[in-house]
């Protein structure tokens, strides 16, 4: 599955992408392994494909030279340099699960991870088994907690807005989160069911909403996994609609990321990802 994609500082005018238990760049023809090995798992800081992951689920770019990727089933973050090739363990410890903050910190089935657009210090880490959001310090990988609730049981993506609020997703719904109040706020979906409709906010059902970006200052556009769907959320209007950008055309095959360029949708899905030549009305 293609959880997470980004277009590629280093590699200008590809596309990285998560593949299992590797990471991949693209030009959209052929496809080159950054770190990882496609079907082999494991964990291993080593050069380029001898090191192993166990399902990478997310990552971030913080530089074109450094990558920090989620390896889900080892519980941690990896750093990968691009230039060397080598991929080192940056945030948590690998292989044991657990919660703790500060530098020894653990993880338990982390998910996805964004810069902090009010902190660009640190990353924001969804921690599934936790029911958190954790800070991640850019410099040194220490760890922090900004908010840990059963409201947002086993948080999926997250993105931010403008003013630093967020936005996650998880197995049932879509829910706001207040930077600077910490208050929860369940935004679109049900908190305990799981189905497809669309209209109202709170009259809506999803089924593994995963990522979800912004393409207006009110309108999130979500890649709903488990309905092979994409869904645009517009808050000023209070509505759920189905994205259907090209009269049917294609069925999606559980999507799970999504990526908006300016002349392009990429949606990443099971086994492929598929583009879309469109001019949405971006912010």
């Amino acid at each position: 599955y293609v959880y997470h994609m980004e277009l590629d500082s280093y590699q200008p005018g590809n596309i990285i992408y998560t593949d299992k238990h590797s990471l991949k760049t693209t030009d959209g023809v052929t496809a080159a392994t950054i770190a990882g090995h496609q079907t082999q798992s494991g964990y291993k800081d080593a050069d380029r494909e001898s090191a192993r992951f166990d399902y990478i689920t997310g990552f971030k770019g913080i530089t074109a030279k450094i990558l920090i990727a989620v390896d889900q089933y080892n519980h941690c973050l990896r750093r990968i340099h691009r230039d060397t090739g080598l991929t080192t363990t940056f945030s948590g410890v690998c292989k044991s699960s657990g919660y703790q903050d500060g530098k020894q910190a653990k993880f338990k089935y982390p998910y996805s991870i964004i810069r902090d657009n009010q902190n660009r210090s640190q990353l924001l880490v969804t921690d599934g088994n936790h029911n958190a959001i954790r800070t991640v310090s850019v410099s040194d990988g220490s760890v922090g907690t900004l908010i840990k609730s059963s409201t947002i049981e086993y948080p999926l993506s997250l993105t931010q807005n403008t003013a630093g609020d967020i936005f996650v997703t998880n197995v049932f719904a879509v829910f706001r989160i207040s930077y600077t109040g910490k208050t929860i706020t369940l935004l679109a979906g049900s908190q305990d069911t799981t189905g497809y409709r669309d209209g109202y906010l709170l009259k809506s059902l999803f089924d593994f909403p995963a990522e979800l970006i912004f393409i207006q200052k009110h309108k999130l556009l979500i890649a709903d996994g488990g309905n092979n769907k994409l869904r645009l959320l517009d808050l000023d209007e209070d509505k759920v609609t189905t994205l259907n950008f090209c009269n049917g055309c294609v069925s999606l095959n559980e999507p799970f990321s999504i990526m908006l360029t300016n002349d392009s949708l990429y949606v990443g899905q099971k086994a492929k990802i598929l583009r879309f030549k469109c001019k949405l009305n971006t912010m």
